[in-house]
């Protein structure tokens, strides 16, 4: 039997996945607060912070370093903090 769910329910079964087995996420921040001068990577076990971060005045910098470790990118969902700019698989 076929699954006919759409696409969109990828999402929420690596959501659920991550929360489960505590996959290793990086979520990219715009300027936050207590980085206002850059764009941050904070590591996410799961749903718990780390204190392991990247730092770069650069999105795109940013973003070549997590392809080089391997991540995929998840576009940021409506209900995210407005500083999340995007996610890494």
């Amino acid at each position: 039997m076929s699954d006919d769910r759409p696409p969109l329910w990828i999402e929420d079964d690596l959501a659920d996945q991550a929360r489960k087995q505590q996959l290793p996420i990086w979520v990219v921040y715009d300027r936050p607060s207590d980085f206002p001068d850059c764009f941050v990577a904070r590591l996410w076990m799961g749903e718990k912070p780390t204190d392991e971060m990247m730092m770069s005045a650069d999105l795109g910098q940013m973003r070549r370093a997590l392809e080089c470790r391997g991540k995929v990118r998840v576009d940021r969902s409506p209900d995210d903090h407005p500083r999340i700019v995007e996610t890494w698989l």
